[in-house]
């Protein structure tokens, strides 16, 4: 199975999923842009910052989980505390930080078995976004 029917099959099984528990993945999309940009604009600040510097490891041991979200959301913050990023990167990526350290998440952590589906709808949005607009590749 190549990359893109691996990604549309992954697709298929959210939406249902989604579905069966009564929600829409355009709904979900469409909130967590609003949710990812609200979060980009505090990712600016320094107490932006400061909650993603002090936070993001004590919530990757809370998740207690292993597998590519997981590992994609460690290289997304060693770049976001990379010397090296521009400027206009960093608050993308800790748009995604924030939205996992935050507790208003659009699909509630605590909705088994979905609960962390927009977590990692998020994580996917960014490294697209990181992929498509500035050429990194996480």
């Amino acid at each position: 199975m190549n990359t893109s029917s691996n990604s549309e099959f992954i697709i298929r099984i959210i939406q249902d999923i989604l579905k069966s528990n009564g929600i829409e993945l355009d709904d979900v999309i469409i909130d967590m842009q609003k949710e990812l940009k609200k979060c980009e604009q505090y990712a600016k600040t320094e107490a932006g910052k400061e909650v993603i510097h002090s936070c993001f490891y004590s919530k990757i041991k809370e998740l207690n989980g292993e597998g590519i979200i997981i590992e994609q959301l460690k290289k997304l913050y060693e770049l976001f505390c990379s010397d090296d990023i521009d400027s206009s990167v960093q608050p993308v990526i800790g748009s995604t930080l924030l939205y996992l350290i935050l507790t208003p998440d659009v699909i509630p952590d605590y909705v088994f078995p979905i609960g962390y589906l927009d977590d990692a709808i998020a994580v996917s949005m960014t490294v697209d976004r990181l992929s498509n607009d500035f050429n990194i590749t996480i």
